[in-house]
């Protein structure tokens, strides 16, 4: 499948959603530069959002059968790969996304079998048998699990700047300005959205981590991007600093 722009309306509320709907994991679009999208307004989801965010939030209200066949069936072929044999002319995101169910399975799979995935995957990045290609895509698999990503770096911040007490009310209430967030991290909606305005409304989960809470009662946004390590890092020194604190 190809990436798509998708505009969606709610004629009874008014609400106008900007989606751009990608193929690509969640690494990969942690790791991106910058929205692919040519308006960067869009919310920038990939699969693995809607899996986790409708449809098996579906499944667990009072719904159908016939419906929850339906999606147990469309989850099920977005865990397929989308193509059998993997090649230079064709190189194609193996798994759209992974359900609950089938993380579980492969998860169990790797934790009794992860020294001898590695091994094989190290065997293949060093075999001369192997086109250069091939090779370095093998290496780049095993440094992959060396390399925190920056959805998660983000995360582990916050949850330590909460722990350790360095935020203050004042910047607190800056992290949930639109105008503060674009001018410090140069992103395109509040860095913070406070839990107490209730959940989070349609327009608003694709933007956020919702299964988690920060700085005690508040959605972190989700939509950071490789460009977004040097806004985050100057204001995670500032912060550190202002407490009398090394990061060191």
């Amino acid at each position: 499948m190809l990436a798509s722009r998708q505009f969606i309306t709610n004629k009874d509320s008014d609400i106008n959603l900007f989606v751009y709907l990608t193929p690509i994991s969640n690494i990969a679009l942690n790791d991106l530069e910058e929205p692919e999208s040519a308006s960067k307004e869009f919310i920038h989801i990939n699969y693995q959002s809607i899996l986790d965010y409708l449809l098996e939030p579906i499944l667990k209200r009072d719904t159908s059968d016939r419906t929850k066949i339906i999606i147990n069936e469309y989850i099920k072929s977005l865990s397929q790969p989308t193509m059998e044999k993997y090649d230079k002319e064709h190189k194609p995101d193996l798994i759209m996304a992974l359900g609950t169910e089938e993380r579980a399975l492969l998860n169990n799979f790797w934790e009794k079998n992860q020294k001898l995935i590695m091994a094989a995957l190290y065997a293949r990045s060093i075999d001369d048998e192997v086109d250069e290609e091939g090779r370095e895509a093998f290496s780049k698999v095993i440094e992959s699990e060396k390399i925190l990503k920056i959805g998660e770096f983000f995360r582990i911040s916050f949850r330590e700047l909460h722990k350790r007490n360095l935020l203050d009310e004042a910047e607190i209430e800056n992290l949930q300005d639109e105008e503060y967030s674009k001018r410090t991290f140069n992103v395109n909606y509040p860095v913070l959205r406070s839990a107490d305005k209730g959940s989070l409304s349609l327009n608003e989960e694709p933007r956020y981590y919702a299964k988690e809470k920060f700085c005690g009662n508040y959605f972190l946004t989700s939509q950071w991007f490789k460009k977004d390590w040097i806004h985050f890092n100057k204001w995670l020194d500032g912060i550190y600093a202002k407490n009398g604190i090394s990061r060191d």
